[in-house]
């Protein structure tokens, strides 16, 4: 999903309380949103999780399965993860 441009305007404000001329984020390429780094994040955490959460149902799987029913349930598993991974690592 592609997201659309953000168009946001900043306002420095110093100490003093003189406001400066604003600023759109394009053209001060120094400035970078908070926002964005921490939508990173997010979704580097939520990668981690849904890795994580196939490892316990492989293992419960390993545990409490056995046969052709085991061998069905580590590749459904195995082809989600590999999907994950390749929607992580796709470019934005």
């Amino acid at each position: 999903m592609k997201r659309a441009a953000v168009s946001l305007r900043v306002i420095f404000e110093p100490a003093g309380g003189v406001r400066q001329p604003r600023c759109r984020l394009t053209a001060c390429p120094t400035r970078t949103l908070p926002r964005e780094r921490f939508y990173n994040e997010y979704v580097f955490v939520r990668f981690l999780w849904a890795m994580g959460t196939y490892a316990v149902l492989a293992t419960l799987a390993a545990i409490t399965l056995d046969g052709k029913i085991r061998l069905a349930t580590w590749i459904f598993l195995g082809g989600l993860a590999i999907k994950t991974v390749i929607a992580y690592k796709a470019p934005r």
